[in-house]
């Protein structure tokens, strides 16, 4: 196979490139090499051998020049392509330069030149080879430049200067898979690599071009366009790049020299984040228009109108899904494994509509009906997808069941899904699998009786019987006899045909031979056994897969009566990528097929005989076939081409006989090197009608073997071209001149376009160039036409002047005008016409000259179904004279008037005046589906630069044969010029309201327009009567006129003629005619549209009367109550001023500027009044409309004009704009100032903020103009960018100008003015300074830094207008600032010194300290002469995780000088997980004192500036939503100072007293005789904080309060019941001022929970609770039994009444043993002398009888120590006596009796025991022990409620801080044995 081919650019040499082992290479002369084999292939059957044998004896190979090696010999190619050098290079033996002289291969990590040898003079022919050897290649050296890599594409640069002489020829550019691309020596030392340039990125990863693989994209594309001026690249990276040529060539000469691309486009898919993979690329040849190919099959444009825009879309898998729609048969679906279906239009050959799948399709079917599509998926999933909501881009593509809205989506296959099928009757879906099953599904859900369940698409039955995957389906026929009948027929892979009957699910035996099928998919059975091909001898027999697909479809066309076709025909498609075409049915064996190729038979009585080869289209394997739209089409799929293909089937189509003699070949036609484009876009010629048909005269025709017209005088021209003396005035583009004359006889003469160019250095900056022309005799100069193509690195170009000699006659002439600028980037245009005189000149810049008129023609497609047409589409203007431009042809792209499309086209066109009046359109109505509908006509006149609009129907105008308005139409514009409007005609009926009022009647003459959204009806008189409109009547009038469609307003008036004109209007009615219909007119409830007169709640109508108050004699009516329109109409007050030529006869136009939903919008341009407004000193009041755009706030209006009128300056005072609804809601818009060029600012347009507004609001919009110094060099092309600050605020650095290939026009051009507007930027207030600066960024190599003569930024919230005039230059080099950023002051105002200050925050080390938020800090100087110095806001940010626990973080902020730091404001703006912030500290240093102490070393008495670092502690939250704090700095002063703390914590050691939850502390102190208290500080340094018997100790630095008086100790009960805590005591100590002493200890031993959730303690707690410990020893009893596992507990009761907690008895797992002897120490409220005791346990325990033989308690608080011995000798058990597990027992009762004074100390009124009994700790409860004990006659369980009313008397007698007893909790109230917090 051939992996290669390249024909040399003359077209005589062939390279081929085979894929055999060694990728040879085979040079050809192609011309030689076929004139012998036509030879031979012209020698019939039978002639003498000699013939043969002599052909070939006189060269075995002919036309073979070289054979070489061009691989490695390896199992796979390594050649990748094959490029001709198309510059040539001489040979020693050449005469010429031949365009064949060497070549290059290239791929994987090589590059190879071959070069033309010769062996001697007398060699003709040559070899390529190397050094005289040939098949030799020269292999290119890669080092060291870099290393040998896999080279993807190549291109060859011209040649530049000396090029030839030092390195041998032009150079050659490769591209590399990594992205970058290498440029080549190509001098006699052979191929080197001489720089490695930086491109492209890698790109993703590619099926490798050899070897196999995956592998990078790389550069996979580049070409050099036509004028050799531009390299273009294209990667797998999706990005095409435009270079210079001459850049390159630089760089590969210099190592120092700088390549980069001067454009970069991107393509961005529609759905696909990454851009797509481009594969190959083209360049137009004139323009820049790029067309592409990508790795997904799809083929993008890039132009300069568009931009990167997708031409046709592909699949980037193999397409095996293919249907037919069966009601718009000319509408198919393709699927393909990348999970896309597309739909698609057979008729407009386009895409109509595609959907993601997520799952690999492979085939698909639509349902009867066209509702549904069912796609069968690779991965065995069955979609049933809605075809509605495809085509109309709705959500829910899948069906939903309406029975549960459940997806149509289903995995009932492991497998792929290989074929779909519905039944004829819609009602059942076979689903056939590679799982050897066939599916069929219940559609309606009532398919078959009985069977059914009701629920649609449920799975009816499972087919079984085949042995191999299911390969296609076909259902019977519908049977009207038999309707529920549904029998089909499949077959597989294994070549079995089966029947079954899907009613039953069974599988059908008999033989179906006679059976009608519905479809014919199956390739067995009998009326297809005739497809397959017959084999050889001894050849194998073809395989049962072989035929991939097949389809029956009908005969196209129709017969003589009308009558479709009979017959039906079939199609077959396989693996060899042919699509065969038979009869059906095809019942004859290995019959025969078309294409057929016929061959004649020697011998004149035989008949030519043929072969059937079938239509080759597809490169491989050929997947699925389908007959489309009734037989005319059949559309075929690809497997590994991934194509779909669309086959007219042409029913007149005669086999062409053909015959053994080879056909001769066209030689091949070379033409000469096109021109560059210049003047025109690509589609025009720009010439006028009398220039084209004299240049059409002149040409010669010889090539078609036309008679050769006379020679014409032949005449000798001097061009003298002057370029102009400044900057930027010469052009390295290709520079293009024509001229025009008129001959005796009025004929026009032409000097055809000719490039001017004979010198390097051509079009230098005030250089004079003489150029020689011989050209025909044009007769009398008329006109000249000179331009360039835009191309090269600096296009634009500066033309002082042209003079024309003729040498030959002896005439010269001077053309004007005189210094024009050919340049885009300046606003100009790349050519102009030059006139022999100033006089024509000025005659033809008339305002209706009668000469060249350039007009360009926007056409706007509709987007709609069909809109698009294939046929020639023509337009003929009507000038304002009568004149005419004749039809002229609108095609300038394949692509034009597509659907959606706006094509624009540019028309010269003479003798028709610049006003257009009415136009004609159409087209020629060929072509497939060439109805067309046209959506919008734009004219825009060159000379006037006025845009006539074309009225036509919203809804689009149809131009198609049949139609009421035919293949064309006659259209007319907006406006005074409207003569008819083409929209359809009805008839509306017209209510017409008098107010009943004096004199309301009128005399004048009435009129009425209608405005919808589908343009105006014109005025419409209305009169019926000499009595209309009388007073209080009502006159009803029925008018013929457009369909405006939804009506928006009506514009009513009179001419004020008649004896009494003034006339008060009530209302008017509009509605339809009863008798017809709009299918757009939206009429409200009843068919009426109300257009009230009167103002809203003032009824009495509205005067129409030159003599009344409001003095206007029309007025605009919009829709009353809910039919109000959005579109709206304004009224425009224009002020001129009172002084000398104030006023002007120009045309005027305003645009409302406006901001909706926080961004600025735009409105239509409105032009204003006419000839006669705008006079000195005069008001006009002008209404503009419908505007369509909605405003929240008006912003800012463009006021301008267009200058072409004499006395067209102009000074405006100011204008007011207001809504026609609301005239009380005016907007002032100062002006005071002229629209002239001549006067001061010398603008003919300007934009007008808005007077006032709210000063107050958040954002605002700037509008900043800059004024660029009228200097050498002070212009700049770098990035600008501008910060505005305010006093409390900035806006952050926002872009001046963009980059890039958005960018319309350059900026900051030497002398320039250059305006900006930035909307929703933050509103600062009143403007402090401004930090201006750019990116220092270089465009050509030039000097970034800028001269500023002046900023102004204008607030529009404020009204406010600051000015800044530093005159100085920005940049790095240039002084006297040395920097690319500059602070500017107001005028007037000091100037500020920007410095940098570090900024280093520290987090506190608390739990959740931390913050995502974001934070802003600012820093306040201290006061000097009454004023601060303060910073705006700046944001705290770097690359780090910041604000972490615990984290110290650095900041670096740039901004004014403060001076000395008093305080500053932190904050954060509240988002994020978590947002509060817990700040321990921030501090400040001035990294730029050094320079303040140098200033101030100028000045003794100077004091120094602060050089330390400032701090400012905090150690507080900061809390979102809170605003930012303000904090001082510490001074030691006023401000107090921070102390550190020591506090203990300890938890009690009982069960589940330890706590997980947030602990928090307040610290009371006394400092300096007043009371003070610190915030809430969070406990924590630890994980294992708070567990139960813990001490915890912190250390906390805190605000300091002097001596501790109290704490407050809270925890978060956000956990609930988890966040109990029994806290045992706090201790605190101020270690400023407490160093050495003891701590200050409160005991608690109680819980802290949601009940009670902090505890106060102060100096009156210390003396109420005193603690002690205890000693406690049990003595078991030495019993059978007497141990327990229980849980005791001990509660303890002092003779003074005071009481303990229950305290838990436990410290080892055995205690409480059988005679074993328990001590516990404990740690409980002193009691003193103890009086009695309660012992209990909680039964929580197998074993939890217990016999208690003794207890001793000592209270250790006391020196001596008092211990009370009780003897007991009791069991504690329900089922022993006494019966209880809890027992009190009286100090000095031995008798083991209870004490019953227990009942008098404790009982109360209320005492009662819950029926379940809690006990503490372990949360034990038992509902049957509870009432076990409440009914025990020894012991009556009571509560101590009484006790707890006691403590609360005395805590409320000692508290004295009346705020801690509102916050602290009442005391808990829980029954006994629950413990009772003191």
């Amino acid at each position: 196979a051939v992996v290669a081919l390249a024909f040399s650019n003359d077209g005589d040499r062939l390279v081929a490139i085979t894929n055999d082992m060694n990728n040879t290479v085979h040079v050809f002369d192609w011309k030689a090499a076929d004139q012998t084999l036509a030879t031979l292939a012209n020698t019939r059957k039978g002639a003498p051998t000699e013939l043969v044998t002599a052909a070939l004896q006189v060269n075995p190979f002919p036309g073979l020049i070289t054979v070489g090696k061009g691989g490695k010999s390896d199992s796979f190619p390594h050649v990748a392509g094959v490029s001709w050098n198309p510059y040539g290079k001489y040979d020693k033996y050449d005469e010429l330069k031949n365009e064949w002289s060497e070549f290059v291969t290239y791929g994987a990590k090589h590059v190879r030149l071959w070069r033309l040898h010769h062996a001697d003079e007398n060699d003709k022919i040559g070899f390529y080879g190397k050094d005289g050897k040939p098949g030799l290649s020269e292999v290119g050296l890669f080092t060291p430049v870099v290393r040998p890599c896999d080279v993807m594409s190549v291109a060859w640069l011209p040649p530049r200067g000396e090029d030839a002489k030092l390195y041998g020829g032009a150079v050659l550019v490769t591209g590399t898979r990594g992205g970058s691309i290498l440029l080549w020596h190509t001098g006699k030392k052979g191929l080197q690599c001489a720089r490695e340039i930086e491109a492209h990125d890698k790109g993703p990863l590619v099926s490798a071009l050899v070897g196999g693989g995956v592998s990078l994209s790389g550069v996979r594309a580049m070409t050099v366009r036509d004028d050799g001026e531009t390299l273009v690249t294209a990667g797998g990276d999706g990005k095409v790049l435009w270079w210079a040529t001459a850049a390159l060539t630089g760089a590969t000469r210099s190592k120092s020299f700088t390549a980069t691309p001067h454009t970069t486009r991107v393509l961005v898919g529609d759905d696909n984040k990454t851009p797509p993979c481009i594969r190959s690329m083209d360049c137009h040849k004139h323009s820049s228009d790029v067309m592409l190919g990508t790795l997904r099959c799809d083929i993008w444009e890039i132009d300069d109108v568009n931009g990167a825009h997708p031409m046709a879309y592909g699949h980037s898998g193999d397409v095996k899904a293919l249907a037919v729609h069966p009601i718009e048969t000319h509408v198919f679906a393709t699927g393909s494994e990348s999970g896309k279906l597309q739909l698609w239009n057979a008729k407009l050959k386009m895409l109509k509509a595609k959907v993601t799948l997520h799952h690999p399709a492979v085939s698909c079917a639509f349902s009867p009906d066209g509702k549904h599509v069912a796609v069968g998926c690779k991965d065995g999933c069955l979609l049933i997808l809605s075809y509605k909501n495809i085509v109309t881009g709705q959500f829910k593509q899948v069906v939903q069941r309406p029975q549960d809205d459940s997806r149509c989506e289903f995995h009932h296959c492991n497998e792929a899904i290989e074929t779909v099928q519905y039944s004829p009757d819609g009602s059942l879906l076979a689903v056939g699998s590679r799982d050897t099953f066939i599916d069929v599904y219940d559609v309606t859900g009532s398919a078959v009786p009985g069977r059914s369940v009701g629920v649609m698409y449920h799975r009816l039955h499972r087919l079984n019987g085949h042995s191999s995957y299911i390969t296609h389906i076909d259902w019977s026929s519908f049977d009207k006899k038999n309707p529920d009948r549904h029998v089909l027929q499949s077959t597989d892979g294994a070549h079995e045909l089966l029947y079954h009957d899907c009613n039953s699910g069974k599988q059908v035996r008999e033989s179906l031979r006679d059976e009608r099928w519905d479809t014919q998919t199956c390739t067995l059975g009998f009326s297809v056994m005739g497809i397959w091909p017959d084999t050889n001898g001894g050849a194998k027999a073809a395989d049962a897969t072989g035929i991939n697909a097949l389809d029956r479809g009908p005969v196209p066309g129709r017969d003589a009566l009308g009558r479709r076709h009979k017959g039906e025909l079939l199609a077959t498609v396989d693996d060899s990528g042919k699509v065969k075409l038979f009869n059906y049915p095809c019942v004859v064996k290995h019959a025969p097929f078309r294409a057929m190729r016929w061959r004649d038979v020697p011998g004149l009585a035989r008949k030519p005989t043929g072969t059937s080869e079938g239509y080759t289209g597809h490169s491989q394997n050929v997947t699925n076939v389908k007959f489309a739209n009734v037989g005319a089409h059949v559309i075929t799929t690809g497997g590994f081409d991934r194509s779909v293909m669309q086959w007219r089937v042409d029913e007149d189509a005669i086999e062409t006989k053909g015959h053994t003699k080879r056909t001769k070949e066209p030689r091949p036609y070379v033409t000469k090197q096109p021109l560059p484009k210049v003047l025109l876009p690509r589609g025009g010629d720009g010439l006028t009608t009398e220039e084209r048909d004299a240049l059409a005269s002149a040409l010669l025709e010889d090539d078609a073997g036309t008679a050769k017209q006379e020679k014409e005088t032949l005449c000798d021209y001097l061009v003298t071209v002057t370029t102009g003396d400044a900057k930027g005035a010469s052009t390295d583009a290709a520079v293009v001149f024509s001229a025009f004359g008129e001959a005796a006889d009025g004929r026009t003469l032409v000097i055809r376009e000719t490039v001017l160019d004979n010198a390097p250095d051509n079009f230098s900056r005030g250089g004079v160039d003489v150029f020689k022309v011989t050209a025909s005799d044009i007769g009398t100069l008329t006109h000249l036409k000179i331009g360039h193509n835009d191309s090269g690195d600096s296009p634009g170009w500066l033309l002082q002047s042209v003079n024309l000699s003729n040498i030959t006659k002896g005439w010269e002439t001077t053309l004007f005008p005189r210094g024009v600028w050919l340049d885009k980037q300046r606003g100009g245009e790349t050519h102009c016409t030059l006139r022999p005189s100033e006089h024509e000149l000025r005659k033809h810049n008339a305002a209706h000259a009668l000469v060249d008129q350039k007009f360009f023609v926007t056409v706007t497609t509709t987007d709609t179904k069909g809109a698009g047409t294939d046929a020639n589409v023509w337009i003929e203007l009507f000038g304002e004279f009568g004149k005419a431009s004749g039809a002229r042809n609108l095609d300038n792209a394949a692509d034009n008037f597509c659907r959606g499309r706006v094509d624009k086209f540019e028309l010269d066109v003479a003798g028709m005046g610049a006003g257009i009046t009415k136009a004609r359109i159409g087209h020629d109505n060929s072509g497939f589906g060439p109805g067309w509908c046209l959506e919008h006509v734009d004219v825009l006149s060159v000379s006037t630069n006025e845009t006539v609009s074309f009225d036509l129907p919203a809804s689009g105008l149809w131009l198609e044969a049949g139609n009421e308005t035919g293949t064309s139409c006659e259209i007319f514009p907006k406006g005074k010029h409207a003569r008819r409007p083409v929209a359809a005609q009805t008839r509306y009926k017209i209510e017409v309201h008098t107010a009943d009022t004096k004199a309301a009647g009128t005399d004048a003459n009435v009129w009425l327009e209608l405005v919808g959204e589908n343009g105006n009806s014109g005025r419409l008189s209305l009169s019926t009567s000499r009595q209309n409109f009388e007073r209080g009547a009502s006159d009803v009038f029925f008018v013929k006129a457009a369909d405006v469609g939804t009506l928006l307003a009506v514009k009513i008036g009179h001419d004020s003629r008649g004896a009494s004109p003034g006339w008060c209007l009530d209302r008017v009615l509009v509605s339809l005619d009863s008798n017809l219909t709009s299918t757009t007119f939206d009429a409200g409830v009843h068919g009426v549209t109300i257009f009230d007169a009167g103002a809203p709640g003032k009824p009495g109508g509205r005067w129409l009367d030159a003599t009344s108050d409001e003095g206007v004699t029309s007025v605009t009516l919009t829709p009353s109550g809910s039919l109000i329109s959005t579109h709206k109409f304004y009224k425009v007050a224009v002020n001129t001023s009172d002084v000398l030529f104030a006023g002007t006869d120009a045309n005027v136009f305003v645009t409302l500027i406006g901001v909706r939903n926080g961004v600025e919008v735009k409105s239509n341009q409105f032009k204003l009044g006419d000839s006669n407004s705008f006079q000195r000193g005069a008001l006009d009041t002008f209404e503009i409309g419908p505007v369509s755009q909605e405003f929240d706030s008006f912003v800012a209006i463009e006021l301008g004009h267009d200058g072409v009128a004499v006395g067209s300056g102009w000074r405006c005072d100011s204008v007011a704009v207001w809504d026609i609804a609301a005239p009380t809601e005016k907007h002032a818009f100062p002006v005071q100032g002229w629209l002239d060029k001549n006067q001061a600012p010398h603008k003919t347009n300007m934009v007008i903020s808005i007077e006032g507004g709210d000063p107050k609001s958040a954002s605002t919009i700037y509008r900043i103009e800059t004024v660029t110094g009228d200097r050498d060099g002070a212009g700049t092309g770098a990035r600008v960018s501008l910060s505005v600050f305010g006093a409390d605020r900035d806006t952050g650095f926002l872009p001046l100008n963009t980059h890039g290939d958005d960018e319309t026009r350059r900026h900051f051009q030497r002398g320039g003015t250059d305006t900006f507007t930035l909307a929703q930027a933050k509103n600062v207030g009143d403007i402090t300074h401004v930090v201006l600066r750019h990116d220092e960024s270089r465009v050509n190599g030039g000097d970034p830094s800028w001269f500023v003569q002046s900023v102004k930024i204008h607030n529009v919230s404020t009204n406010a207008t600051t000015t800044f005039a530093p005159r100085c230059w920005i940049g790095k080099d240039r002084e006297p600032h040395f920097s690319s950023q500059v602070v500017l002051t107001p005028e007037g105002e000091a100037e500020i010194t920007l410095v940098t200050y570090r900024v280093t925050t520290r987090t506190s080390d608390l739990r959740y300290a931390g913050t995502e938020a974001v934070v802003s800090v600012r820093l306040i100087g201290a006061e000097v002469d009454g004023k601060r110095k303060k910073t705006s806001m700046k944001k705290l940010d770097n690359d780090s995780n910041n604000f972490e626990r615990g984290a110290s973080n650095v900041f670096l902020l740039e901004d004014i000088d403060v001076g000395e730091l008093a305080s500053i404001e932190i904050g954060h703006h509240g988002v994020g997980t978590p947002s509060d912030w817990h700040l321990s500290s921030v501090e400040v240093s001035n990294l730029d004192d050094s320079s303040r102490k140098r200033e101030s070393s100028k000045n003794e008495n100077a004091k120094l500036p602060q050089t330390s670092p400032t701090f400012f502690h905090h150690n507080e939250w900061i809390k979102s939503g809170a605003g930012p704090v303000s904090i001082r700095k510490e001074d030691g002063g006023s401000v107090k100072k921070l102390a550190k703390y020591e506090v203990q914590v300890r938890t009690s050691n009982t069960r589940f007293a330890g706590t997980e939850s947030t602990v928090t502390v307040k610290i009371v102190g006394e400092l300096n005789g007043e009371a003070t208290a610190t915030d809430f500080a969070v406990l924590e340094n630890s994980p294992n904080n708070f567990a139960r018997g813990k001490e915890d100790v912190f250390f906390l630095e805190l605000a300091n309060v002097g001596e501790v008086t109290g704490c407050v100790v809270k925890i978060d009960t956000a956990a609930g019941d988890l966040c109990a805590w029994r806290l045992l005591s706090v201790g605190v100590t101020n270690l400023s001022v407490d160093t050495g002493r003891e701590p200050t200890v409160w005991h608690h031993d109680s819980w802290l929970d949601e009940a009670a959730p902090f505890v106060t303690f102060d100096a009156t707690s210390l003396k109420k609770k005193k603690f002690a410990k205890y000693v406690v020893e049990t003595q078991t009893g030495d019993k059978k039994g007497a141990g327990t596992d229980a849980n005791v507990f001990l509660t303890l009761f002092g003779a003074d009444g005071s009481v303990t907690d229950v305290l838990p008895l436990e410290n080892a797992r055995d205690n409480f043993r059988k005679g074993k002897n328990d001590v516990f120490h404990v740690e409980a409220v002193d009691v003193g002398s103890i009086q009695k005791i309660r012992l209990a346990h909680d039964g929580a325990a197998p074993d939890a009888a217990w016999h208690c033989a003794s207890l001793a308690v000592t209270n250790c608080a006391y020196d001596t120590g008092m211990k009370f011995v009780f003897k007991l000798n009791k069991w504690f058990d329900e089922t022993k006596t006494p019966g209880l597990i809890s027992q009190v027992f009286t100090y000095g009762d031995d008798s083991g009796y209870e004490d019953d004074t227990e009942d008098d100390l404790l009982s109360s009124e209320d005492g009662t025991v819950a029926e379940k009994v809690v006990l503490p700790e372990t949360g034990f409860a038992k509902d049957e022990k509870a009432e076990n004990f409440a009914s025990s006659p020894s012991l009556k369980p009571v509560s101590v409620e009484h006790e707890v009313q006691a403590i609360e008397a005395k805590l409320a007698s000692t508290k004295n801080d009346p705020e801690e007893d509102e916050k602290a909790p009442s005391p808990r109230r829980d029954t006994v044995p629950v413990p009772v917090p003191v």
